[in-house]
């Protein structure tokens, strides 16, 4: 009987899509029972386990054991969220714990439920200074340092920049950020499935922890009462954005994380989390040979890979997420420095798309009228200055997003 109503729960999870919407109908589930966001947070903080590494608990708090195991939910919807808060890698291809959003980004999103934790505990003054000293490794004189570590960064981002830039110092990993991924669908997501080998930072994580740093900080500047969570959810990926204000919203997550938080902040947090680290793990390899200077040196090689990928240049939506059609031929890659680039604009659609279904829409019609009626090999591109190594990018999105 309990072999039946596993497989008959696992049977209902596949028909609950990896998307934002999904997260929002549950929590509206959660909600009925909670009335109150901090109170919604904490049970699913105590009984998901979202926070379950050493590091994010000595930051938010420890994770009691609980055996509500959410009883308002049906069996279905439970297993799903637990295992979206489980962030996690099968083999070097498919990832776990993420979702699509609506604005054709994935995220993570037990890094986004750690940001409202964070930001929910600092506003009601939970445990949680603003700023709490940490004893840090010893210097160079021998003489015990002060790291001054932000819960709300350190929860969301500072921690797991610097893990990722120590293991990949360390040749644990092939790279240090990235990469991006393809939904094996986009109008029913269930599978994720990476470009390339993870770093401890893909882009949904990084996604996930901007936004959760978003709307933390959200909530701790917030002079009313916060609104339930899905509301908060809703308006930030919606095209209402926060408190109405539609330049709030996750369209433009990299334009409002560099204004709530400076370079120089990060920095500063990164190098002191990761002397917290090195606090926390003397024994382990990772810090084999590590000195302050060496630690000095990837914290700013860190956010200086950081900010140029993630802040300064905008998002790229890959041709899988907006459903482009196979290139005809083979391409020819191009070779820098370019002798010439063609500014091909776009007449239709003279209107500019204002959410990513109707972007993605008319990347698809654009590339059909090229193809189709035009006789090109592919979609022509409206060249864009991003990378170098991206030549050929479309600025099609309202907010900060290129279509490639």
């Amino acid at each position: 009987d309990s072999l039946w109503k596993g497989l008959t729960a696992l049977l209902l999870i596949s028909n609950l899509i990896l998307h934002m919407d999904t997260v929002i109908e549950i929590l509206n589930d959660v909600e009925f029972h909670f009335k109150t966001p901090d109170l919604i947070m904490a049970q699913l903080y105590q009984e998901l386990e979202f926070c379950n590494s050493k590091v994010c608990q000595f930051v938010l708090g420890p994770v009691t054991s609980r055996t509500l195991d959410l009883p308002y939910l049906s069996k279905a919807k439970r297993m799903f969220f637990k295992n979206l808060m489980n962030h996690t890698f099968h083999g070097s291809e498919v990832e776990h714990g993420v979702v699509l959003t609506p604005d054709g980004t994935t995220i993570s999103i037990s890094h986004l439920f750690a940001g409202i934790a964070a930001g929910l505990k600092m506003k009601n003054e939970l445990t949680l200074p603003e700023k709490p000293l940490i004893t840090g490794p010893p210097n160079n004189s021998g003489e015990e340092s002060q790291l001054s570590l932000d819960p709300l960064i350190s929860s969301t981002i500072s921690m797991d920049l610097g893990m990722t830039f120590l293991l990949f110092y360390s040749k644990q990993n092939q790279v240090a950020l990235g990469p991006n991924g393809c939904w094996d669908s986009i109008s029913e997501p269930r599978t994720f499935i990476l470009m390339g080998p993870p770093s401890y930072m893909p882009d949904a994580v990084i996604n996930g922890a901007m936004d959760g740093f978003i709307l933390g900080t959200h909530l701790v500047e917030k002079v009313d009462p916060p609104s339930n969570i899905s509301v908060l959810l809703n308006d930030y990926y919606g095209s209402k954005g926060l408190n109405g204000k539609e330049k709030i919203r996750s369209n433009f997550r990299r334009k409002i994380f560099a204004a709530l938080l400076s370079k120089e902040k990060l920095q500063e947090q990164v190098e002191n989390a990761l002397g917290l680290l090195w606090k926390m793990n003397e024994a382990s390899s990772l810090f084999e040979g590590i000195t302050d200077k060496k630690l000095t040196f990837l914290t700013k090689q860190a956010i200086d890979e950081f900010m140029t990928m993630y802040v300064e240049c905008p998002a790229i939506i890959p041709r899988c997420i907006w459903g482009a059609r196979p290139y005809k031929g083979t391409p020819t890659q191009l070779k820098l420095p370019l002798g010439f680039v063609y500014i091909h604009h776009t007449s239709t659609p003279s209107k500019p798309c204002q959410n990513f279904s109707t972007c993605a829409a008319d990347m698809r019609s654009m590339q059909r009228f090229h193809q189709d009626d035009r006789g090109w090999d592919d979609i022509g591109y409206r060249a864009h200055p991003v990378d170098p190594r991206d030549t050929t990018k479309s600025l099609v999105d309202p907010g900060e997003a290129l279509f490639a």
